[in-house]
């Protein structure tokens, strides 16, 4: 198995690689304001994940989402290195960035900007400063899956990332659990990789899909997933749409502990 090492990178690679990539922040401007990598954009995380269908995280409608990836000014070329004020905020960057095809160039730092503090790199403090450049989305729509989809069923695996408390007291047919934060150290790093593997009961490229309550945390599960080298499709609306919806997934579909 190749893992994808390059989506995930370290404090030590990204302070040798600073001038070379675009550091995107994501979280709240007061966050940003009180410290920052040096250099990082600021992408508010209320702009990224909205109320919309009657869900409480959705991805913007396109003409949003465009608006708010020209403001941030990442373009579409070069390297970009993504951290947040929490690890779902990043991953949920992540996951909409290889949603709309920008997969080959994005990663996480590992750890966050908690980190690249212990670790004695440079800290700045104050507003962003960049300027907006145009951004070019090509949507790859497998890196979504939509709730008629999932009740289709078919040959893929559930992943619900919610604590294992949630899962027990309610989870979409056929669904393992493997909370998102498990995951991850007490350190906030990714775990190893023959951790991470032993969390996942299949083997890649399979079919996987995430969820959580809204899709956000299930995006850092997402992130986990790709860089283990499955398949991954968001369900973004997750248990919040699902359980709205009262229809069954069909008995033949997914794998686990149901």
């Amino acid at each position: 198995m190749v893992f994808a090492l390059s989506l995930l990178v370290t404090s030590t690679w990204l302070a040798q690689n600073l001038g070379d990539v675009t550091v995107v922040h994501v979280g709240t401007p007061a966050s940003f304001a009180q410290g920052h990598v040096p250099g990082a954009h600021l992408l508010d995380v209320a702009r990224l994940a909205v109320p919309r269908s009657g869900n409480t995280d959705e991805l913007p409608q396109m003409d949003q989402l465009q608006k708010t990836l020209d403001e941030l000014g990442i373009g579409t070329r070069g390297r970009i290195v993504i951290y947040g004020d929490e690890p779902a905020f990043a991953s949920r960057l992540f996951w909409t960035l290889d949603f709309l095809g920008q997969g080959k160039r994005i990663a996480i730092l590992d750890g966050g900007l908690a980190q690249w503090k212990r670790d004695r790199h440079s800290v700045v403090t104050g507003p962003p400063n960049h300027k907006p450049r145009p951004f070019t989305a090509r949507l790859e729509l497998e890196h979504l899956t939509l709730l008629t989809q999932l009740q289709k069923g078919g040959a893929v695996s559930i992943v619900d990332a919610r604590p294992a408390s949630e899962f027990a007291t309610a989870h979409i047919p056929n669904a393992i659990n493997v909370p998102w934060q498990s995951t991850l150290t007490d350190a906030g790093l990714l775990r190893s990789a023959d951790e991470l593997r032993k969390l996942y009961p299949f083997a890649p490229p399979a079919r996987v899909i995430p969820y959580c309550n809204t899709g956000l945390v299930s995006s850092w599960s997402y992130f986990v997933l790709r860089y283990l080298g499955y398949d991954p499709s968001l369900y973004d609306g997750g248990f919040e749409e699902w359980s709205r919806s009262a229809l069954p997934l069909p008995a033949a579909a997914g794998r686990g502990s149901g």
